[in-house]
């Protein structure tokens, strides 16, 4: 019996964009799509049985050629399972999650409810996620800031983000909008937001995002509204940044203008050196 797992696993539609992919493409093209869809059987396994170690069954069904083509572009290690930095970063993350959110609500249970009472808070006195206050610093009311499964990049800590890395997703670190909202809505976005969520931060990035839905949660802890207004502000500070480079441009073509150059004839005598250097060139 597979134990419980985690029921919905996200694919990035960036997958085949993969570094990794596009090397095993172009070395063994005939074999591509077998070891993609082989690819994602192990992943998707992974997911649902919440666990990294290959399933024996699942493995002999499978061409030895095909395995071993993925060992050697490190998609899969050398157990035929998904790298552990790359489960980690992913499944890891949601088990995790599932984890800390378990233990709160065990928590709150124990004590009739009093513990949430006594959780902490945001400086307008909401409560907050627990990983909120004891990751991130409290955020000013006046503050002025306006992928997912199968990808394989992500199991190195350097390659950056851009909603195309780790094999199997769950959460990318404390910038990934997807774990921000988790931390301030104690919720795990689902459906349409977690594809609104992923959106903004392929579009705006990582850390912009993070930080503009940090900034719209500490204004109003409307969670209906939070998408909308934290989009609304990285729309507004990516505004404000093009006016300001077009502002900048303008006022260098204006100076540049502006400069005087001052043209100085030579004299006669160079002017005769010249004309002597030009007619011996010549032949003349």
């Amino acid at each position: 019996m597979i134990p419980r797992g985690i029921p919905i696993a996200q694919i990035d539609s960036n997958l085949e964009s993969d570094p990794k992919f596009l090397r095993l493409r172009m070395k063994a093209p005939g074999s591509y799509y077998a070891a993609l869809g082989t690819y994602t059987s192990i992943a998707l396994r992974a997911w649902a049985t919440a666990s990294r170690s290959p399933d024996p069954d699942l493995l002999a069904l499978m061409d030895e050629a095909i395995l071993a083509l993925l060992c050697e572009f490190a998609l899969l290690d050398e157990t035929r399972s998904i790298p552990e930095p790359v489960f980690d970063r992913w499944p890891g993350s949601v088990l995790g999650s599932r984890d800390s959110r378990a233990a709160q609500l065990a928590s709150i249970a124990s004590e009739g409810g009093k513990a949430r009472a006594r959780g902490p808070r945001d400086p307008a006195g909401r409560l907050v996620s627990p990983a909120v206050a004891s990751s991130r610093p409290a955020i000013p009311l006046d503050d002025p800031a306006v992928s997912p499964l199968l990808s394989s990049a992500g199991d190195s800590q350097e390659i950056p983000v851009t909603g195309n890395d780790g094999g199997v997703q769950g959460g990318n670190g404390p910038d990934d909008p997807v774990v921000t909202y988790f931390e301030l809505t104690t919720r795990y976005p689902k459906g349409n937001a977690l594809a609104w969520v992923k959106r903004l931060g392929d579009v705006y990035g990582f850390g912009p995002s993070s930080s503009a839905m940090t900034s719209a949660w500490a204004e109003s802890d409307d969670i209906g509204t939070l998408l909308s207004r934290t989009e609304d502000r990285l729309v507004a500070s990516e505004r404000a940044a093009e006016l300001r480079e077009k502002a900048e441009e303008k006022e260098r073509l204006r100076q540049k203008r502006a400069t005087v150059r001052v043209i100085v004839d030579p004299g006669p005598e160079k002017v005769g050196a010249l004309m002597g250097d030009i007619r011996k060139a010549l032949g003349r």
